[in-house]
């Protein structure tokens, strides 16, 4: 388990023509990129619509000493804890963040936070 070296199966059935998925301008989904102002351009570095995954990015549109500035608040506001596995510690702090009154809970593998 966890491998990835599962047994190979055929790939699923093509549902859409040539597209796994419904196109997305039949369903109205629009990319990041497509509403965002000129000044706020998207790269996509992956675009593959047959699957409907896309991996895109905007460059920081702030200052390097804004981003510094925002990283500190953000690092020294939180409340980081680091939970513990089977083998202790685990190697990575985290914070889980919703709204008030929320009691929402992320879980990744048997950790909760």
């Amino acid at each position: 388990k966890g491998k990835g070296k599962g047994k190979d199966g055929p790939p699923p059935e093509k549902l859409f023509g040539e597209n796994w998925e419904k196109p997305r301008s039949a369903i109205g989904l629009r990319l990041f990129g497509e509403n965002s102002p000129p000044e706020h351009r998207w790269d996509y570095v992956l675009a593959d619509d047959s699957r409907r995954c896309y991996a895109g990015y905007m460059r920081s549109p702030f200052r390097e000493a804004e981003r510094t500035q925002f990283f500190d608040i953000i690092k020294d506001g939180t409340k980081w804890c680091q939970p513990e596995g089977r083998q202790g510690p685990i190697p990575r702090k985290t914070a889980w963040m919703v709204k008030q009154g929320c009691r929402c809970h992320y879980t990744y593998g048997s950790i909760q936070v």
